[in-house]
């Protein structure tokens, strides 16, 4: 691909356009492309082209030393960078840069990147006859550009190496965005060197990208996708369908903002505590709404498992319990339906007196919602760490774990409170939640994807109340 300016010519490698952003952010890209890899010969000094929004990367490949001169505005100070063989460098597309070279031509590998898309890592890797190239990514599309080869490289998950002469480039997709993979690279040249660009997208456009490799899972997983077909006369020309992306990876309902209407039940049972509270408070504590062993084991009076839930001893008592009690109701409802809020949730608090009356003493009374406020948090702990996939297994249990410790575990302790009933609480919350897992799996709507929801005429980005 010529310059318009004459000075120069492109060899693009890789192009990725835009993405249909009305499913995501509904912004549209500042750059024609959201990422674009190429290789330049440069034949005459003279400016580069603008390109607003992009960060952009040069690593001079080889022929005439190249120097840049950059300057953020026309009044702006000069900078001048001498580009060092193999070695990157990283500038903004909207800068005023002029290149010029010492001989007759020089030869470049870029990467540019649009910013509002994300952004690109890009390292130069040697590796000898006794040195291994060995690399481990998260990004969400990695590639492999040999400079110097052949170089067999080896990717995880994939049978069998991968070997690349001068100018190949390899793609990688990992399974999953967020999944590590490594990468090792051998040659029996002194001087093979390859670069690695990692393409790592914001969040809203990070996706499953179209393969032709990635038919069956964790199978071969990288391809060449281009050559400048005067280094490789034999190379199979990349397809138009290899670079057209798949639509973005489906949103799961914990990276979607629930609707504000799932918190009215919340704040109905918690208005309703906070009556039947002011009611025994003006009764001086006899209200009769409590829960002991006496009344509950002896005397048959069911009904206190459950009113004992509404009675607080006092507006401090109220008052800690509000929050997380509101909060928790809150993504309960919104997340897994009415079945784990307020159903479930009145069940865990009816239990958890149950058991603690079972314990104490006979005489002793039990009032308030703090064990049922422990296994809501329980409860979605446990569907937390069995629905959300976006992480890794091991990093939801430790975030559990942590939350767990610092905010369940008391730093204080009170002699009227049921500590008892807070650790009940919190273990048949997890109880509860690995038995209700197989409802919520057989349930859809768990699942649901912001796309569907935006079909129900909900506000785009936004959960439906179930």
């Amino acid at each position: 691909m010529p310059w318009k300016n004459g000075g120069g010519s492109t060899i693009e490698i890789v192009r990725d356009p835009e993405l249909d952003q009305t499913a995501t952010s509904g912004v549209p890209l500042s750059s024609e492309f959201n990422f674009r890899l190429s290789i330049a010969t440069i034949t005459a000094s003279g400016p580069f082209s603008s390109f607003p929004g992009v960060d952009r990367t040069i690593i001079a490949l080889g022929g005439a030393a190249v120097s840049l001169t950059h300057r953020k505005d026309s009044v702006g100070p000069e900078e001048r960078i001498d580009l060092q063989p193999l070695v990157p460098h990283g500038f903004s597309g909207e800068m005023e840069t002029h290149g010029t070279i010492s001989g007759e031509a020089a030869r470049d590998f870029n990467v540019m990147i649009a910013r509002d898309f994300g952004r690109a890592a890009v390292a130069t890797m040697r590796c000898t006859s006794t040195t291994t190239i060995n690399a481990r990514s998260t990004a969400s599309v990695i590639y492999v550009f040999c400079v110097h080869g052949p170089v067999d490289v080896t990717v995880s998950g994939v049978s069998g190496p991968v070997t690349l002469d001068e100018d190949d480039t390899l793609e990688i997709n990992p399974w999953d965005p967020g999944e590590e993979i490594t990468i090792e690279g051998r040659s029996d040249r002194d001087d093979a060197a390859v670069f690695l660009v990692e393409i790592f997208p914001h969040q809203r456009y990070a996706r499953r990208r179209s393969n032709p490799w990635a038919s069956r899972p964790r199978t071969a997983e990288g391809r060449v996708v281009a050559t400048p077909p005067e280094s490789r006369s034999d190379a199979e020309p990349p397809r138009p369908e290899d670079f057209v992306p798949t639509p973005p990876r489906p949103l799961t309902r914990f990276q979607i903002w629930p609707s504000p209407g799932s918190a009215l039940w919340a704040a109905a049972l918690m208005l309703a505590m906070t009556l039947v509270s002011a009611w025994h408070w003006r009764l001086r504590g006899d209200s009769g709404l409590w829960a002991s062993g006496e009344s509950v084991l002896s005397r048959g009076e069911i009904h206190r498992l459950f009113t004992a839930l509404f009675v607080h001893g006092d507006l401090s008592h109220l008052l800690n319990n509000a929050p997380i009690f509101l909060f928790f109701g809150y993504v309960l409802r919104a997340y897994f339906g009415r079945v784990a809020f307020p159903l479930l949730a009145l069940l865990i608090g009816v239990l958890s007196n149950l058991v603690t009356i079972a314990i104490y003493d006979p005489t002793t009374r039990v009032i308030g919602a703090s064990g049922m406020i422990y296994g809501m948090v329980a409860m979605w702990l446990t569907l937390y760490l069995y629905f959300d996939r976006q992480s890794p297994f091991a990093h939801r249990v430790m975030r559990t774990v942590g939350f767990s410790i610092m905010v369940m575990f008391p730093s204080t302790y009170e002699k009227t409170t049921s500590y008892l009933a807070h650790g009940a609480g919190f273990l048949i919350g997890i109880i509860i939640g690995l038995a209700a897992l197989p409802f919520f799996k057989k349930n859809k709507a768990i699942n649901t994807i912001a796309s569907e929801t935006q079909t129900h005429g909900n506000i785009p980005g936004r959960l439906p109340e179930n």
